[in-house]
């Protein structure tokens, strides 16, 4: 059947589908149930929005108050070489690059499992079916990101007008929305490296946009509204050509992730946005080919060598970890006074960024914690084994994090040292959070400020946080003091080995 024989077929199927479900919907909703839940959700969002808007405006005082005493900064000031429009432009571009990044991988043009086995496979126009659901999604994107450049605009330009606070929102959530039409331009398009390619260099290039608004100028929305009005024009054209499968996998990834989320299961979260999209592993280098065709002497060095190997072969496993040098490097270097407690806390949440970049391989084997009880080891030597590369990697990163905030006049070259101590304490919070217990939703939840919590759920999402926090805390007192004393070492070590037992301890918790 043609697309056109196929299109009051498909209206029928739409409008069927539609009114069934608010049939469904209308017969088993009671009146009181939906108030209550208009209700919760009213409150809740209000409370998010309060504390948000109160955190916002808290930190926005004490950058108001640094940037008018003096700067507060363990780095030099001859440093501050990165302007604050600079460090917005570098977000900005940052930001749009992962929203077209992360709209692939979810597809951005996808269905559910139920639309896949119900009008898929019928020879039926489905520009119809998948259109709504899309400019849902773009909607709602770019209503959040229109909001989240407004916060971060709010802190990075202290002195813009509201109207240029306003029109930078507007400008970059209408650049949000043309990033994920691009993303579904690359679905469309057969030839996806060069149509990746343009889209990257068209995101660069608008990403100048908001920036211009920020001076108050209003035309820089007219240029992003045709970018993104082109886009559209151009993907719904062309939205009936995505292959089926490509559907079905935007709609499975995308599912993935809606479940990871409501479940709070963080390592789901994180394989349901790697899959398939650079963490499936590399052809095998001669390096790694060498290392398998190594003899091992005993158990522990063939499940070593074993891990070594896979680590090796994670696609661009490096890239990441070379990423999350830029934010604290960029924050220490920006002429904006920036309070001492907000660098820390970047440099904090870089290292976190680092350490579960490098628990691929531990997320991956802890999917089947069975494999572990076929080894003839013990628990605590897999667990040592599981964070040998990983503990090497982290070293190595926080070496050179350290070494450059010392270059930085941070300390002296003292800070390098129990920065690798500290790469080796943020191991064992890879594999303790890799291998997280599975919460009990059985018991009955806390009530919060933002709704009902469960119990469990709240010791499984602490968990290897704590254990980075604890390895972190010697590393960042040291950078705060701008020194590297006996006592602060001695610490660093045993923050180190108590997150090094704790990663230990996490292969005998209810796997």
């Amino acid at each position: 059947m043609s697309t056109e024989a196929g299109c009051p077929v498909t209206f029928d199927a739409r409008r069927f589908t539609a009114s069934a479900a608010r049939a469904y919907n209308r017969r088993n909703t009671k009146f009181s149930v939906l108030f209550i839940d208009l209700y919760n959700a009213a409150l809740t969002t209000a409370v998010v929005l309060a504390l948000s808007g109160s955190t916002v405006y808290a930190v926005r005082e004490q950058l108001v108050e640094a940037a008018a005493t003096e700067r507060q900064s363990p780095v030099d000031e001859r440093w501050a070489v990165i302007p604050p429009v600079v460090l917005l432009a570098a977000c900005v571009m940052g930001g749009l690059l992962a929203l077209l990044v992360f709209a692939r991988r979810l597809g951005p043009v996808s269905v559910g499992r139920v639309e896949s086995q119900w009008w898929l496979p019928l020879p039926v126009a489905r520009r119809p079916l998948v259109a709504a659901p899309f400019a849902k999604r773009v909607v709602l994107l770019a209503g959040a990101a229109t909001l989240a450049y407004a916060l971060f605009s709010v802190l990075t330009l202290l002195e813009a007008p509201v109207l240029g606070h306003a029109a930078g929102a507007i400008v970059f959530g209408l650049l949000a929305a043309a990033a994920m039409l691009l993303a579904a331009a690359v679905q469309v398009d057969n030839e996806r490296r060069r149509r990746t390619a343009l889209t990257i260099i068209v995101l660069l290039l608008a990403a100048m946009l908001p920036l211009a608004a920020a001076s108050g100028f209003l035309w820089p929305i007219a240029p992003a509204v045709i970018i993104a009005v082109g886009t559209w024009w151009y993907v719904s054209q062309r939205i009936s050509s995505i292959p089926a499968a490509e559907l079905t996998r935007g709609g499975a990834v995308a599912g993935h992730a809606r479940s990871a989320a409501f479940l709070m299961n963080t390592n789901e979260l994180v394989q349901a946005l790697g899959a398939g999209t650079g963490t499936e592993p590399a052809s095998a280098g001669r390096c790694t080919t060498r290392l398998l065709a190594a003899r091992p002497r005993s158990a522990a060095g063939s499940l070593l060598q074993a891990d070594v190997a896979a680590f090796l072969r994670v696609r661009r496993w490096w890239l990441p970890l070379l990423l999350w040098l830029l934010p604290p490097i960029a924050v220490l270097l920006a002429q904006l006074a920036i309070p001492t407690f907000l660098q820390l806390g970047v440099l904090l949440l870089a290292a976190g960024g680092a350490a579960s970049s490098a628990g691929t391989v531990a997320r991956r084997t802890a999917v089947v914690p069975g494999l572990d009880k076929l080894l003839p080891l013990g628990k605590a030597t897999v667990a040592s084994v599981r964070m040998a590369m990983p503990a090497v990697a982290l070293m190595a990163w926080m070496a050179t994090l350290t070494a450059i905030l010392a270059l930085f006049g941070v300390a002296d070259w003292q800070l390098v040292l129990p920065g690798a101590i500290a790469g080796a304490g943020l191991a064992g919070s890879t594999l303790r959070s890799a291998y997280r217990p599975v919460p009990d939703w059985s018991q009955p939840p806390v009530e919060t400020p933002f709704g009902p919590m469960p119990r469990t759920q709240l010791s499984a999402l602490t968990s290897g946080v704590d254990v980075l926090v604890t390895s972190m805390v010697p590393l960042l007192l040291a950078v705060y003091l701008g020194q590297v004393t006996t006592l602060l070492l001695v610490i660093q070590v045993a923050a180190s080995a108590v997150a090094w037992i704790a990663g230990m301890m996490s292969l005998s918790r209810g796997r």
